[in-house]
């Protein structure tokens, strides 16, 4: 399909007009909303660093180094990108293996293509991959605004953003955060009062299991701030407070605040981890006081299912549910 008009990517140096490192601010007619359109492109993101970064954790490079083995013995592909060995996906190798094959005038790879590609591999990869300079963000997953204070939080890739909305065509980004804990800001969600903001980590895209018992307590899971001045200071982490099996994709997912008086609680949907009511109220004190969790779809394979984001419905509610036992987070200083 054709890209709209005045979509372009590319970096600012080398592109001007393009649409990456900027967000749009959109004006709707409520009376007439077929007449929306994009009143200013301010480029919020322009002078923010790389953020820093994790490694993997201790259970996916076991399984990404068995993986790797299990493919040299069957004499599958592999290559490093950016750094890591990996194994190659079919979907990448047969249509250039197809090609190289084709090129001699054949219809099937053969032998001698296959030691083609595996020479040309790390060229190939290197033009692909190796050359993309690290920036900061180029965009935001969520924005959520809080007209009532004139402020909004910015969710945008490798930070979390507090931005100045009191002129709504021209926002203005007052305060960002980064965090070598966190792998994906993915949303923001404001207390009741404006004075305190949670991010959330949606480590691996939601499509991995992140709460397993070896998994960092600090990963895939909510940060929270205080406000004050315009500043954020950060608080805690909160992560849902059982590990979940390798079975189950599970990993910090999208929120509601739950509008109780005096309290900041909020419903938070963790994928096949379920739902977690929790007070944080206590900033650096956050606790599950509710919770439902059906454990995995599928009791024999890892598949995608659970709750994406919360219904703000009713969660099954229980005694506060505790790591204990044999199980335990794996947890890591925060940040200095």
């Amino acid at each position: 399909p054709e890209e709209l008009e005045g979509c372009e990517t590319g970096m600012p140096d080398e592109n001007p007009n393009t649409a990456l490192f900027r967000i749009e601010v959109i004006r709707v007619p409520l009376d007439h909303p077929e007449r929306a359109e994009i009143v200013s492109s301010p480029r919020i993101f322009g002078d923010l660093d790389a953020p820093p970064t994790h490694g993997e954790a201790p259970a996916d490079r076991a399984a990404r180094e068995a993986a790797l083995e299990a493919a040299r013995r069957r004499g599958a592909f592999t290559g490093e990108i950016r750094g890591v060995e990996r194994v190659l996906s079919s979907r990448f190798v047969d249509p250039v293996l197809d090609s190289i094959a084709e090129a001699r005038g054949g219809t099937t790879p053969n032998a001698a293509d296959s030691a083609a590609l595996r020479a040309a591999l790390p060229d190939m990869l290197d033009r692909m991959f190796g050359q993309r300079r690290r920036t900061g963000p180029t965009q935001c997953h969520d924005i959520t605004l809080y007209p009532a204070i004139d402020r909004a939080g910015g969710a945008c890739e490798g930070y979390g953003m507090l931005i100045d909305i009191s002129d709504p065509v021209n926002p203005r980004r007052i305060d960002a955060v980064a965090d070598s804990n966190f792998s994906y800001w993915h949303s923001a969600t404001f207390n009741n009062d404006g004075t305190k903001v949670l991010f959330t980590d949606e480590w691996g895209g939601g499509g991995g299991p992140k709460c397993r018992p070896t998994d960092p307590e600090e990963w895939g899971a909510n940060a929270i701030f205080t406000i004050e001045d315009d500043e954020m200071t950060f608080e805690s982490y909160y992560k849902l407070p059982a590990p979940q099996t390798p079975l189950e994709n599970c990993v910090a997912h999208n929120g509601s605040l739950i509008p109780v008086p005096g309290r900041d609680v909020m419903v938070q949907g963790w994928y096949q981890g379920g739902i977690s009511v929790f007070d944080w109220t206590d900033p650096a004190n956050p606790v599950e006081i509710a919770f439902f969790d059906r454990g995995p779809v599928d009791a024999e394979r890892m598949t995608s299912a659970g709750p994406g984001p919360s219904t703000g419905t009713t969660a099954s509610s229980s005694a506060p549910r505790s790591p204990g036992g044999s199980t335990s987070w794996s947890s890591r200083p925060a940040p200095t």
